[in-house]
């Protein structure tokens, strides 16, 4: 067809279709190079899962979120980029993996980090390598298993499998040979996920999944521009000779669609997508865009041209229906059309400037509808257009200069209908018309005031129910009635003036307002009710319901209380209205209001009071509408001018949108670089999605560009972001600015975790309740890391630990101090009280001790009795051991209080020396030590305190005897070197131990030690050896060896130089007597009781065993029990136990307190011992306590006694004990020798008794009768029997058995039966002569004396015990 015909045939395919879409109102919208678009020429169109439009152009691809484009090409030496800026398709799989095919390879895009990566294929010839596909790709699709279809332009179908990390190419069987080289124009997967191919040449196949192999169907035909499958089981074909459709089932082309009148436009269709109102639409290169309706076959087309309904290019290369049902249609080189279904709600009619069939002019003014329902249009410069809807016909009028007839101005202000069928046309600036429908003519009015002035601005006519016509003028205008008796226009008062706002409410009430006020004309009174409203009022309406609602310019919509006289609610934006500027208002049939004002319209419920808001993205003729011009017309529709016309709309057909887009991040900025360049801040992350960013503190400077993928109403779309640990609350940054969505900013965020929130609105207004986030980590630097302030805080803690201990310490110290304070003031008084009382008691105590012990020392020289003499020499030696105790006492007080005070004198320290040894000659030579003394110098002379320096050397001297033993040495040394006096005193005692040696001299420690003496003092001599040293000025040191014995060593300064501040005496002091007193009276030497008289054999007297390592105790206690009984002495516990277990006296009196065993361990093995067990235990103790008391008892004693003790009834209690254990035995011997028996026993000794001779006396006979079998039979261990019979007999138990037969024996010759060797052999003794011995001495006669003296008076004197 020649280019002449194919636009001529255009030109009546045109008239058809804007026809057509006059009547429906359908508009397209473009997007270009203008708007950001990389290249007009589009040719393909792809929509993603997530709703984001993609194009591909001749130069680049581009995506687009409905604010605006983003553009990616190739870029050189970039292997992230795309491999060519032409692109031929986009495809998404099932991963969502977006892919591009381009005219050198095809790459896959990663959301996430903004790259694109190539694909590869194992080429044929080796399957094991790979290499980038740099073909041209016709098409990709995928199907539901993940496989995804490559075809390309000579390379063949490539396969790329969901797991594998190449594709394959797939071979086809040509006529000659099968291929691998071969041309895929189109690719498509139907619903039943069945892969459908065109191949050219070869012709319509499918992919058999099975075996990877294509498969031919039908080659009718050889070549194909583009292929879609349909739900109903066909599949359309656009070809360069028309559109085909082949059936499935049958296996055939059905239909074939060309170029021709209610067909094709053209023969060449490029591009097929299918709608869901079963039509389908064809992009054809040169002809538009064809609709073919599959149900009825016919056709509706979209053709190029300059009106709004028209598009923007011939050639249509790209044809999508979104998720919305918008049309997005892809041209050459006139960029992208958008039939969007969602702006046809409202009809926009607007002036044509190449159609005079149109509206006169774009600013509309003023409606009316007339009675046979033509539309008339006041314009604003333009004139008036009358509309027959019906045929779509305008008739136009306008002023014609110089015509008197004509229209008188072009501003039409208002339209107005009277009672009688007159036509009134209001205008700005030329008065009134009336309008003549006979002549098409206009007849002039003017409303002159009383003054003569003629008000030309005309502003609005209104006719009331009495038939009133009013008009009111701006300007200094008045308000004017018409006269229709002189027809003419007169003022009604003065008093009213630019009156812009005119209504009547059902009750007849006149309404008006100005630029300030609500007015209600009296009309017969003329005295109006004014109400201020502060803005100009624009509207005055009332509703179907009787409310009277007042649009204000700038104040917003008011509802006003007639009753009252105010307003009763105001609604602004505030509110959800669109505009405070409140031009027109109109009510719908469902009771809605609909209100028109400098920025959109809003649509008022009045029961929910909730706004709904429409702009020019809705299909409005633009934002901004105009005063007066909105009416309701007959149907119900509205009508609403504005600045482009006016928006002709049913109110039932707006529908709610319910779709809710999908938000998207559309950029991540960090540190001012886009996340793509800081992979390493991404931590999570899904198929096109971060979740998680993790940012170092010195780079948490943050931007998130974001939007809602609304493509009808953009800038309708709110967002509210929220970061989560930042933010107090929600943010509402308002609509999306002109350009693109919304747009976050963070700077310098401290550490922490946070979680950006981020939500947005559909383009009704409501919120989305699925929320984009995102995660953010921002890392904090290594002073604030958490181990960091873990360290930190152990320290702080540590920090205030040690404060809080200080400081408590420091509370406690002053605490302590004034505690001391108080204490030492207490402890200086009582001190004092005790030095005080140290001091009369020392008195008290001397003065009797004085009048003790010299009597006795008179008494001892006098001579006598020589027993006597012996008790008083004890009575001496006590007397002046407490003596020198009292005196040690003090001076140790006197040292501790400093209050002895030092005085120095020159005295020969050769005779101290010496004085002082002498004294302790007698005690050594007692103790068996070689004691010895030694000094170079006679006539050496000191310095000294003869008083501390006699307590010094005492102190030494003593200690050195008194932890020698017997045999021992110790010499005294004193030697004169240059400026010093040395003296020693050396011991071979048992030494110091090495852990004591430190505190040796500390007040009152005593160095302990298996060898020292048990009663080694008080811990203070050493203490003053130290203390008085000192206080000459000299030192003292020792060696010490335990075991070998320790060596003293005192330096002492010569002459007085180091004296200088002490008080030295002129002359020599007097000898003291201190150490007179100081020095015990040593014990005389006695024999022990027993060791030199001859031991006798035989005695009836006890022996009793004396342990206690105080040998002045021993020789009391051997002196006051010698008279009644034998006494053996022991010097401590083991010495004792060895003479119980050899010499097994009849008791024990021990001290408890012993060197090495105490009398508790005595008395506690002699317990345990079954053959000492009955000796009874006497423990004898200085101390008083229950406790000592409970375990000496516990551990068997028989008597406790503490010191000091009285000596009778020590005597007394040792008489009951032997008396105690003679009755048992008088009672074993009575029994024993049938003798009378009257002594009272306790029944358990009774009972005892009787079993043992019962069973003796069972078994006299019995040869193979053992000490076993008694303890057998008597049901008891072999050691408490014995313990038992010990007790009760003081024997053992083959002797108590001895003396069960020999009882036995006795009682049968006093019967007479047997004679006395019969009697022997009855009770098991064969050996006659020993029968005789062991009678004799069990009954102290022989048997036949025995036999003569008491047989005859054996049942008078005898009662022999049965058993039974």
């Amino acid at each position: 067809m020649g280019l002449f015909c194919r636009y001529t045939l255009f030109a009546i395919l045109l008239c058809f279709t804007c026809g057509a879409l006059a009547n429906t109102g359908s508009a397209i919208s473009h997007l270009g190079i203008q708007q950001g678009l990389s290249n007009n020429s589009v040719q393909c169109i792809y929509q993603d899962h997530n709703g984001l439009m993609w194009f591909g152009t001749y130069d680049g691809l581009n995506s687009y979120d409905g604010y605006g484009f983003r553009v990616y090409r190739n870029k050189i030496n970039d292997t992230g980029s795309i491999p060519h800026n032409y692109i031929y398709t986009i495809h998404e799989d099932r991963s969502n993996n977006l892919w591009v095919g381009t005219g050198q390879g095809v790459a896959v895009y990663n959301r996430i980090f903004d790259r694109f990566s190539p694909v590869y294929f194992h080429p044929t010839y080796a399957m094991t390598q790979r290499e980038r596909i740099t073909c041209s790709i016709n098409t990709i699709k995928s199907d539901g298993t993940g496989n995804v279809y490559m075809g390309t332009n000579g390379w063949g179908l490539f396969l790329k499998k969901q797991n594998e990390d190449a594709a394959v190419q797939i071979p086809v069987k040509m006529p000659a040979k099968e291929t691998y080289w071969y041309n895929v124009q189109a690719v498509y997967v139907d619903n039943t996920d069945k892969v459908w191919l065109f191949i050219e040449t070869v012709g319509l196949c499918y992919f058999d999944r099975g075996n990877n192999s294509i498969r031919a169907v039908n080659d009718a035909l050889r070549s194909v521009i583009t292929m879609e499958v349909d739900t109903t089981g066909s599949i359309w074909m656009g070809t360069d000779d028309g559109l085909y459709q082949y059936d499935i089932a049958g296996n055939r082309i059905v239909k074939h669609y060309k170029e021709g009148a209610g067909q094709l436009s053209t023969n060449k269709a490029v591009s097929l997508c299918s709608d869901a109102h079963n039509n389908l639409w064809i992009g054809t290169q040169g002809g538009g865009v064809n609709i073919l309706n599959k149900l009825t076959g016919t056709f509706q087309y979209l053709m190029p041209g300059e009106s709004r309904h028209q598009l923007s290019s011939e050639s249509v290369y790209s044809v999508l229906v979104d998720k919305e049902n918008r049309i997005w249609m892809g041209t050459l080189k006139g960029g992208i059309d958008i039939l969007d279904v969602h702006k046809s709600r409202f009809q926009t009619i607007t002036h044509n400037p190449f159609d005079d069939n149109s509206l006169i002019n774009n600013f509309v003014s003023a409606f009316y509808e007339d009675r046979q329902g033509g539309l008339w249009i006041g314009t604003d410069g333009g004139g008036l257009s009358i509309w027959d809807r019906p045929n779509n016909r305008f008739a136009n009028y306008h002023h014609q200069p110089g015509n008197a007839r004509s229209l008188s101005s072009n501003s039409v202000s208002c339209i107005k209908e009277d009672h009688l069928g007159n036509m009134w046309i209001a205008t700005f600036g030329a008065g009134i018309n009336r309008f003549n429908r006979a002549t098409g003519s206009f007849e002039h009015y003017r409303c002159v005031n009383e003054q003569g002035e003629e008000n030309k601005s005309v502003c609005l006519l209104y006719e009331d129910r009495d038939q009133n016509m009013w008009a009111t003028t701006f300007g200094n205008g008045k308000l004017y009635r018409l006269n229709r008796t002189q027809n003419r226009w007169e003022q009604f008062d003065p008093k009213l003036n630019d009156l812009i706002a005119i209504t009547e409410d059902h009750a007849g009430a006149l309404w008006v307002g100005n630029a300030r006020q609500l007015i209600r004309i009296n009309k017969q009174t003329k005295e109006h009710l004014y109400y201020e409203t502060g803005k100009p009022v624009r509207s005055i309406f009332e509703d179907s319901h009787h409310n009277l609602w007042v649009g204000t310019e700038g104040g917003g919509l008011l509802l006003f209380n007639r009753a009252k006289g105010n307003v009763a609610v105001r609604y602004s934006t505030a509110d959800g209205l669109t505009n405070n500027a409140v031009l027109n208002i109109l009510e719908d049939k469902n009771g809605f209001l609909w209100i028109s004002t400098f920025n959109g319209v809003s649509k008022f419920d009045p029961v929910k009071k909730v706004f709904r808001n429409f702009y020019q993205s809705d299909g409005l003729q633009s934002n901004q509408f105009s005063y007066n011009a909105a009416l309701r017309l007959q149907s119900g529709e509205l009508a609403l001018g504005g600045i482009n016309g006016f928006n002709l709309f049913d109110p039932q057909q707006v529908n709610t949108r319910s779709f809710m887009p999908a938000i998207l991040f559309s950029g991540i900025w960090v540190n001012n670089k886009p996340l793509s360049e800081m992979p390493g801040c991404i931590v999570r992350a899904g198929s096109d999605r971060i979740d998680e960013l993790r940012v170092p503190y010195n780079e948490a400077t943050l931007s998130f560009h974001f939007t809602a993928l609304e493509y009808s109403s953009p800038e309708k779309v709110k967002y509210a972001y929220f970061l989560q640990g930042w933010d107090k609350d929600w943010n509402y940054p308002g609509n999306a600015p002109r350009g693109g969505g919304g747009a976050i900013n963070y700077n310098n965020i401290s550490e922490g975790t946070y979680l950006l929130r981020v939500r947005s609105t559909n383009a009704e207004g409501v919120w989305n309740k699925q929320e984009a986030t995102i995660k953010i980590i921002v890392l904090p630097p290594w002073y604030r890391t958490w181990w960091a302030y873990a360290l930190y805080i152990i320290i702080a803690s540590a920090l205030i630990y040690m404060y809080y201990r200080y400081k408590t310490r420091q509370r406690e110290l002053e605490y302590e101090i004034k505690l001391a304070h108080i204490d030492a003031e207490k402890e200086k008084e009582i001190n004092d009280k005790r030095h005080s009382f140290f001091t009369n008691i020392s008195h008290e105590f001397r003065t009797p001790l004085t009048l003790i012990i010299n009597p006795i020392k008179d008494l001892l020289r006098k001579g006598g009795n020589t027993d006597s003499e012996k008790d008083l020499s004890i009575v001496y030696r006590n007397a002046r051991r407490l003596l020198s105790l009292v005196d040690q006492l003090l001076i140790f007080r006197k040292a501790d209080v400093e209050a002895d005070k030092m005085t120095f004198a020159k005295h020969n320290f050769y005779n101290l020396c010496n004085e002082v040894y002498l004294c302790f000659v007698q005690q050594a030579r007692s103790s068996h030590l070689n004691y010895v003394f030694h000094c170079d110098n006679n006539d050496m002379e000191l310095y000294v305190d003869r008083e501390k320096m006699e307590i010094v050397l005492y102190n030494l001297i003593s200690n050195a005897i008194k932890f020698t033993p017997p045999g021992g040495a110790i010499s005294f040394t004193v030697k004169e070197l240059d400026n010093t006096v040395e003296l020693q005193v050396q011991d071979t005692g048992c030494g110091i131990p090495a852990d004591a040696q430190a505190r040796l001299f500390e007040k009152f420690y005593q160095a302990p030690s298996l060898r020292a003496p048990l009663k080694p003092g008080f811990g203070i001599g050493l203490y003053l050896v130290k203390h008085f040293i000192e206080a000459h000025k000299g030192s003292v040191t020792f060696e010490s060896t335990e075991g070998a014995g320790t060596t003293f060593r005192i330096s002492l300064y010569k002459g007085k130089a180091h004296l200088a501040n002490e008080t030295i005496l002129d002359e020599a002091q007097k000898e003291p007597v201190i150490l007179e007193e100081l020095l015990e009276e040593p014990a005389l030497e006695e024999q022990p009781a027993g060791e030199n008289k001859p031991e006798v054999a035989v005695t009836d007297r006890h022996s009793v065993l004396i342990a206690d390592d105080d040998k002045s105790i021993r020789q009391y206690l051997q002196q006051m029990l010698k008279d009644k009984y034998d006494v053996m002495e022991a010097v401590d516990g083991q010495e004792a136990l060895t003479m119980v277990q050899t010499r097994f006296p009849d008791l024990v009196i021990s001290d408890i307190r012993m060197d090495g065993m105490d009398g508790i361990e005595l008395c506690r093995k002699i317990k345990k011992d079954s053959a000492l067990n009955h000796i009874p235990v006497v423990l004898l103790t200085a101390s008083r306590g229950a406790e000592t008391e409970l375990q000496s008892i516990e551990e068997g004693a028989d008597l406790y006694i503490t010191k000091p003790f009285d000596k009778d009834l020590l005597l007394a209690r040792v008489e009951n004990i032997f008396k105690t254990r003679a009755e048992l035995r008088n009672y074993f011997f009575s029994e024993i020798t049938l003798k009378q028996n009257s002594l009272k026993v306790s029944a358990e000794y009774r009972e005892f008794l009787e079993n043992c001779i019962a069973i003796v006396e069972r078994h006299l006979t019995d040869e193979k009768f053992t000490i076993k079998v008694l303890v057998k039979e008597m049901g008891m261990s072999h050691s408490n029997l014995y313990k038992k019979i010990r007790l009760l007999s003081g024997q053992s138990i083959t002797n108590f058995i001895r003396y069960i037969r020999l009882r036995r024996a006795a009682e049968l010759m006093l019967k007479g039966e047997h004679n006395v060797n019969q009697a022997a052999f009855e009770v098991g003794i064969s050996d006659i002569k020993y029968f005789r011995t062991q009678f004799n001495k069990l009954f102290g006669m022989n048997p036949s004396e025995y036999i003569k003296k008491y047989r005859s008076s054996f049942n008078n004197q005898f009662n022999v015990k049965r058993e039974g």
